[in-house]
């Protein structure tokens, strides 16, 4: 079960997520979503970048069943593909907002713990 709290208005901020090697910060906006309490972040196509070079390989993901990340430029679109016992088992696509100019992309939400920097 989770829970989504309604968003209100767009906010700039600073988020938070535990990685192996510690805490990454990335800045990204909200709309004031929440699942399970967690924040629901997007980042801009700089910061989607920073994030997928920390993640692991699609290797790395077959064999540990973890989900693999990747940017399609073509489609403009996060792809997502789920791995269990080293196959895809489910695939989906994050598409971007456009707020000001900015395209935006949902990564790990709804799915990832973040939180905002300056919770802590």
């Amino acid at each position: 079960m989770y829970y989504l709290i309604k968003y209100k208005t767009m906010k700039k901020e600073i988020f938070e997520i535990e990685t192996a090697e510690g805490f990454a910060q990335f800045e990204g906006i909200t709309f004031g979503q929440r699942w399970n309490g967690w924040e629901c972040p997007q980042f801009d196509i700089n910061n989607i970048n920073k994030i997928l070079e920390g993640l692991g390989s699609e290797d790395e993901a077959k064999e540990c069943n973890f989900s693999y990340y990747e940017y399609d430029s073509v489609y403009d679109v996060i792809i997502e593909k789920v791995y269990w016992d080293g196959k895809i088992e489910a695939v989906d696509t994050s598409k971007p907002i456009i707020v000001d100019g900015i395209k935006y992309y949902a990564l790990g939400c709804f799915n990832w713990t973040w939180t905002k920097a300056n919770n802590f």
